[in-house]
Parts: structure tokens; sequence; C-alpha cells
């Protein structure tokens, strides 16, 4: 009798061990949980951009790029992918100036002039640049953009393909 309750006790003691080692293993996955639920959940509100190439007159064309997502952003910056005969217009607000003198400008945030610091962007709003098109240009012109949320969040390497406004003159009917 004294056998069956010392091998009951080691059996009990098995359980007891293995159901602590099971709930700890748990617990380990439910720590990591919500860091994978943020994740998901940040990247199902990456703001969706969409853009394009306006004609402005006398050769001029501006780069609009318009926030097509239901949630407003707190900041905007946008490359024009090189080789692209695409650039900014150094002389414009929020536009990073080149490297190097000579070299294209191709990196710029969305910027609001009278208040002298970086633009927000409600849905629908859109960021304007004034760009430079080079006679033999793509078409569309490819962008990338890096955006922030109201509350600090960061998504970046939103791609971003802008058509570009045909030039009447130059179309073939």
């Amino acid at each position: 009798m004294a056998v069956a309750g010392l091998v009951v006790s080691i059996l009990a003691l098995i359980v007891a061990v293995a159901s602590a080692y099971y709930a700890r293993s748990q617990a380990r996955s439910a720590n990591g949980a919500p860091l994978i639920g943020r994740a998901r959940h940040l990247e199902e509100r990456r703001p969706r951009l969409s853009g394009r190439i306006e004609r402005l007159g006398s050769g001029a064309h501006r780069l609009v790029v318009t926030l097509e997502s239901d949630e407003p952003i707190g900041g905007l910056q946008v490359a024009i992918s090189p080789a692209q005969g695409a650039s900014f217009d150094p002389n414009v607000f929020g536009v990073w100036p080149p490297a190097k003198p000579g070299e294209p400008a191709l990196t710029a945030l969305a910027y609001d002039a009278s208040s002298n610091a970086p633009a927000s962007l409600a849905p629908g709003q859109s960021a304007y640049w004034k760009i430079v098109l080079a006679a033999a240009h793509a078409s569309p012109i490819k962008l990338e953009a890096d955006a922030s949320g109201i509350s600090g969040e960061r998504w970046q390497s939103i791609p971003i393909v802008a058509d570009v406004e045909t030039d009447p003159l130059k179309a073939f009917y």
C-alpha cells in the first residue's frame, strides 16, 4: 500500500511539473503575441498613396501625391528613383538639396511653408512639388515614400507610380 501511495505521489509530481512547464511555455508565447499583433495592425494601416505628374504649361510640371487611405499621416517624404529623367526643382521648399552640385534633387518632404514645418496630410489631401522632366523621361515615374503617423508610427518604402500627363501638342492622333 505504501508503494502504491509513493507511485501515485510521484506520478502526481510529474504531472504537476509538466503542467507548470506547459503553462510557462504558453505564457512566453502570449508575451510575443501583442508585438505580432501591433506589427500586423501597423501594416494594415499602411498609407495608400497615388501619384501623377501634371503639366503646368510652358514646359513646367508638378508632382502630385495624394493620400488615398482613410487615416491622416503626420509627415511624408518622397524619393524619385534615379535615372528616370525626373528630379525635384531644388528651389522649392521641402526639397533636399543634392549631395553634390550638378546632381539632381531626388528627395523631398511634404512641407508647409506658412508654418515652416513638415506638413501632415488628411485623407484625400495632396502634396505638390515642382519637378523637372528631361526631354527623354520615363513614363510612368517610379517613386518611393516614407510616411509617419500622427502618433509617431513609421512606414517605409511605400511604392508610388506617377503617370505623366501627355503633352497635347505632342500627342499623336
